[in-house]
């Protein structure tokens, strides 16, 4: 709806652009509040309960425009009327006309053919009623949608905060928020309180993100103070204002994109609607050949017509659709014992002949939870169980009872506030048990609680130090300060003042570091090699973490003192920012996190090689922490142009290794710029939004690749519709896995080369269960002709070709669909689909 003019209340102010140009140049996230309020014709105290309703009126409600649905019984008969369904309604049409005519012969009336009839419109009415159960239960998106909307919110109507249906939401509401709620709009906020956001639904990147009134990013995209609709506050609380609802948000946009196209046509389907053509051409051929020998062996034109009826009828392979779908059925339950759930029969024999594979990353390729990746200690970088190991990596694993590593092990027990959730059970140290257990808190903080808790005991360290003064992470200063007692010690101990944060400013404090077991003075190249670890972590991908320490003596600080430090002078060393260096603070070490790749991921990416499938990442996250996973993955062997000008050589003019893409890049992709990045052999497209997904998998297409999506976020849903497989996660969101044809119930990237597999085998079987079934044809017609042409009686009659090919049929689909596949089936690119069937016959 387009949102100038219409409303006399707004008179031409814009609020909901509708046209692409509109859209590339918003700038919600960078206007001024006041620019900001006047656009929308709104105020800080929110809008009056009579403009709210004229808006209302205006912009419709803040829900998601379903699409048009057709009705169960409609898709019921269009089942029954497509594909070779229709081949088989016109055998039934003939055979009731041979049945008509034969009233008119000396032999009375055909009830044979009256019963071939009766079995064919039977099998038609079997089948079709199986198809639609299955489209029933796999077209839920919209329901999946809904689901994820927040049902009330409060907003400030006529000066006062009232709680109101969050369809009534318009543009230029005030609402309060905080954490736990789902974000109602598309909001930029206006105060925060600590207010952080997850975008996991929407982005598939499962990190909190601070918000604020500054946006601290050119791109709305990336800017920290826009809250899209569908996602969640997790923290902190704030006031914000509307400026975008329903279709009009980002959600409701990837909603669109979702219900508003139609998933491609199926190989098979496509496939049989050419085995149609071609057996009806065959069937017409014989039946008009054999109507001419029939007429010129003095036959009546009647006769010669039921004749030439009954040789397109046999041409009609009763028996190959029940065969088929008994195939696919058969197959469909072995794949879902290997933790593959298909919702489209069809598509198994698709899963066969993919040639690319577009793989999200978090969820998918990797864990989708924050690990402690590496750490350093005494100037040096060691591996932990979970880090990805990438070529050339030769660190060496920490040594839990070092005295370097206990100070580091100290700080990262007792200055974080997550918890766990759940009782530890019976999980062993430095086992990856500890990593399944569910968490409350910061992504990041969980995830060093899980490392420490892996080492010893998390609580009882806790329990053993009294916590005396804290100070929170925030985005400004980007560190958290601690306060402890000391494990073991008296009111004569010192306490121990803790800080962790950004080592930028974690190092700029420090004159001290902690190496051998001493303090040593932090020289100007001690500091710049601490920071080259550091640098050297980051362009790996990873987030550093930087972690010192501080001794308060008792003297000065005894038992019973108070730490204020929201006093103007704090009367204890507390960090500034921007940073000072603090004398006696002392750096500790550094811990380094990621979200690891799942164990499996590398074996199957190497059989997708030898397949002869390319896989592609595509991912919303940062590029560089996007080629890191894909370097540790082996995704990506070769090196960038880029890298290759940084090493100081000279890149070839036709050079096609490795690519990765900004999703802003993307933005201005033309044909030509298209075709050079996808001629490179390893890519990976990072920071890429929904839409830009789906072009990815278009211009796949345009290319005649058959192309898979993996995905299990909202995000993904798009893209996962509009490939020719779309496969979802089964711990991704309701919309993914609704929008998506195979589900991987065991979140396994690895069953995909199972489901490749099985449609390879399935494709192979397929074809000699249609080179059986054809070729039943001809002893078939062989006894028509030979009563024709030599009028020698008939060797067989029609009831028993009838039995013979829904009785026998069956049998070798069955036998071939429980055939194991062989090894080699994997070993080599699989022909060209479009081609095998039609060349075979």
């Amino acid at each position: 709806m387009d949102g100038e003019g219409a409303n006399p209340l707004l008179g031409s102010i814009k609020i909901q652009p509708d046209n692409d140009d509109e859209k590339d140049t918003e700038d919600w996230h960078s206007i001024s509040p006041e620019a900001l309020f006047a656009r929308l014709g709104s105020s800080p105290d929110g809008l009056s309960t009579a403009d709210a309703a004229a808006r209302l009126l205006e912009f419709g409600p803040n829900a998601i425009t379903p699409p048009k649905t057709t009705h169960w019984f409609i898709k019921l008969l269009l089942n029954m009327v497509g594909g070779f369904q229709m081949m088989l309604w016109i055998g039934a049409i003939l055979c009731f006309v041979v049945f008509g005519l034969s009233f008119s012969g000396h032999d009375g009336a055909d009830f044979q053919t009256f019963s071939l009839a009766m079995v064919l419109i039977v099998v038609v009415m079997v089948t079709s009623i199986f198809q639609s159960i299955q489209e029933g239960k796999s077209d839920k998106v919209m329901a999946a949608l809904k689901a994820m909307s927040p049902q009330h919110v409060y907003c400030y109507r006529d000066g006062e905060l009232k709680q109101i249906l969050t369809e009534d939401l318009i543009p230029g509401d005030v609402v309060k928020v905080e954490g736990g709620e789902k974000v109602p709009a598309d909001v930029r906020v206006l105060e925060s309180q600590d207010l952080k956001v997850n975008n996991a639904s929407l982005t598939g990147e499962n990190v909190d993100i601070k918000l604020g009134p500054e946006p601290k990013s050119e791109a709305m995209y990336e800017a920290k103070n826009i809250a899209r609709s569908g996602c969640n506050f997790t923290n902190g609380k704030g006031s914000a204002v509307v400026f975008k609802t329903g279709d009009n948000t980002f959600f409701g946009e990837i909603a669109k994109a979702t219900t508003g196209i139609a998933r491609p046509e199926t190989l098979m389907s496509r496939e049989i609607h050419r085995l149609i053509k071609i057996m009806a051409c065959v069937a017409c051929t014989l039946g008009f050949t054999f109507f001419g020998l029939a007429l010129y062996s003095n036959y009546t034109a009647i006769e010669a017509t039921v004749f030439m009826i009954g040789i397109i009828v046999a041409n009609v392979p009763e028996g190959l659709l029940p065969q088929m779908t008994v195939a696919l059925t058969i197959t469909a339950q072995r794949m879902l014992k290997l933790g593959v759930l298909v919702s489209n029969l069809e598509i198994i024999e698709t899963l066969g002949a993919v040639t690319v594979i577009c793989s999200d990353k978090t969820g998918t390729l990797t864990c989708n939870r924050m690990s402690v990746s590496h750490i350093v200690y005494n100037g040096k970088v060691f591996n932990t169980p979970i880090t990805p190991v990438m070529d050339g990596d030769d660190f060496g694993r920490f040594e839990p009872e070092n005295e370097n590593f206990r100070p580091l092990l100290r700080i990262a027990a007792l200055n974080t506030d997550a918890i766990f959730m759940d009782e530890p059970g019976d999980i062993s140290r430095l086992s990856f048990n500890v990593l399944d257990r569910e968490t409350k808190g910061d992504a990041s903080e969980s995830a060093i609680i899980k490392f420490v808790d892996g080492v010893r005991d998390l609580m009882q360290y806790r329990e053993a130090s009294v916590r005396h003064a804290a100070i929170p992470f925030n985005s400004t200063n980007k560190w958290m300060m601690a306060i402890q007692s000391q494990e073991g010690g008296d009111d004569s101990t010192p306490l121990v003042m803790l800080v962790k944060g950004a080592p930028e400013r974690i190092v700029a404090m420090c004159d001290t570091a902690f190496l051998n077991g001493t303090n040593q003075p932090m020289t100007d190249e001690l500091r710049q090699e601490m920071m080259r670890n550091n640098d050297f972590l980051a362009c790996r991908g990873e987030r550093v973490l930087a972690f010192a320490h501080m001794m308060l003596p008792r003297d000065k600080y005894p038992a019973g003192f108070v730490f204020d430090a929201d006093a103007e002078e704090p009367d204890f060393p507390m960090p500034s920012n921007p940073p000072k260096l603090i004398p006696g603070m002392t750096l500790v070490g550094f811990m380094s996190l990621v979200d690891p790749p799942r164990t499996s991921v590398k074996p199957a990416l190497r059989e997708c090689e030898t397949a002869g499938i390319r896989v592609f990442m595509v991912t919303g996250d940062h590029p560089l922490t996007a080629h890191a996973i894909a370097k540790s993955l082996s995704l990506v062997t070769k090196r960038t142009a880029k890298e290759i000008e940084e090493a100081g050589e000279q890149v070839p003019a036709d050079y096609c290794g490795a690519i990765v893409v900004h999703g802003q890049e993307i933005e201005t992709f033309n044909e030509d710029n298209w075709a050079h990045v996808l001629k490179h052999e390893q890519i990976v497209f990072a920071r890429t939004m929904p839409q830009q997904k789906q072009e990815i998998v278009k211009q796949l297409n345009a290319l005649d690749h058959i192309v898979a999506m993996t995905g299990d976020g909202v995000n993904d849903a798009p893209a996962l519709k509009a490939a020719n497989v779309g496969i979802a996660m089964g711990c991704g969101s309701a919309v993914a896995k609704e929008a998506a044809q195979v589900i991987l119930l065991t979140d396994d990237f690895g069953a995909i080369v199972d489901g490749v597999r099985e449609g390879r085998l399935i494709f192979e079987n397929l074809k000699k269960c249609i080179a059986y079934v054809l070729s039943s044809n001809i002893p078939e017609i062989l006894p028509f002709l030979l009563f024709i042409a030599m009028d020698i009686p008939l060797a067989i009659e029609t009831i028993c070709i009838l039995l013979i090919d829904l009785g026998t049929d069956l049998a070798p689909a069955i036998s071939l669909a429980y055939e194991e596949p062989e090894s080699a089936i994997m070993q080599k690119p699989r022909e060209s689909v479009l081609t095998t069937w039609s060349a075979r016959q």
